[in-house]
């Protein structure tokens, strides 16, 4: 019997991304929603008549009834967990949202939080979950593109203004690098929540927005380096686009992507409320950049999204 992946991929969130990189690398193995007009019961159907199911970024009170009701297998893929995300992001989710999240994870038979990393963190945070509780690294598409001039001292942070990336921090690092004579710019990428005014009182950031992939990618071209100061991240595929664009790279010690390539300590921000060690390992890297060492050590095909794929495949049969 197929298995089916109960998730969206039309859209440009992360989630969707790895949902649609699994369909374009899944075989006969895997099931996916393909009706547009009527997705709802595909949805029902394919619930009713596959197993096990694959849960990744949502699912509804009627789909949990109907696995409990049919006794499926159930892999939960963990992308963020709800509660907390909703909490430091003040997502405004009502109680129904998280307590159908939290009913999932309880049932499911397999917790795959999106990297080692965060597994961590989850058993910490659902500790009556760590017998069931593996990990499926997201797939990730590395291919450098043709190098083109950078902006010089120019720093790219995403995730628009959420709390939990951390960017004012950046921020502020940035205006400390600017009083020692640094001409910096920051270019933020993502949505901008009303609720949060942290970064517009700075005159050197420039807000992009939601951008598509492109034009995007256009931009982080001219980006010399990228910081991620996440407070949680449970991923980060942000880290193949700064390495795609041939940007240096600053990570938190809470990015899951991290583990797919060799870092050091100048790539890594242990306490991402330390201006001075966010300013610092930044001006480094502005100077003298980590992009090939770190491309360099990345193992492209154990990373990929067809490797992806087959570690899903694997970890489904041997429910």
């Amino acid at each position: 019997m197929k298995f089916f992946l109960l998730g969206f991929w039309g859209s440009n969130d992360g989630p969707s991304n790895v949902n649609r990189s699994l369909v374009q690398n899944s075989d006969e193995c895997m099931e996916y929603l393909k009706w547009r007009r009527f997705g709802r019961i595909e949805r029902w159907l394919k619930c009713i008549f596959c197993n096990p199911i694959v849960i990744s970024a949502g699912i509804t009170k009627i789909e949990l009834l109907l696995l409990k009701l049919f006794h499926k297998k159930t892999i939960y893929i963990l992308h963020g967990y709800r509660k907390y995300e909703n909490e430091i992001n003040n997502l405004r989710l009502n109680d129904t949202e998280i307590q159908l999240e939290s009913e999932a994870l309880r049932y499911s038979d397999i917790i795959l939080p999106v990297s080692e990393k965060y597994s961590e963190w989850v058993k910490k945070m659902l500790p009556e979950y760590n017998n069931k509780i593996k990990y499926l690294n997201n797939g990730i598409t590395i291919s450098r593109r043709l190098k083109k001039t950078k902006e010089k001292y120019s720093i790219a942070v995403t995730g628009g203004n959420r709390k939990i990336k951390n960017n004012a921090l950046v921020c502020e690092a940035v205006s400390k690098l600017i009083s020692d004579g640094y001409d910096c710019k920051v270019f933020v990428f993502g949505l901008l929540n009303d609720d949060n005014d942290d970064l517009t009182k700075y005159p050197f950031v420039t807000f992009m927005g939601q951008m598509a992939k492109d034009e995007y990618y256009e931009a982080l071209d001219k980006i010399s380096l990228l910081i991620l100061n996440s407070k949680l991240e449970s991923f980060g595929l942000v880290v193949a686009d700064a390495i795609n664009c041939n940007c240096s790279l600053l990570m938190s010690n809470n990015v899951g992507a991290a583990s797919i390539m060799r870092t050091t300590d100048d790539d890594i921000i242990y306490d991402t409320n330390d201006i001075n060690e966010i300013s610092t390992k930044a001006l480094n890297l502005l100077k003298y950049g980590n992009n090939d060492r770190l491309y360099n050590s990345i193992d492209v095909e154990d990373c990929s999204c067809k490797s992806a794929y087959n570690k899903l495949k694997h970890i489904v049969y041997e429910l």
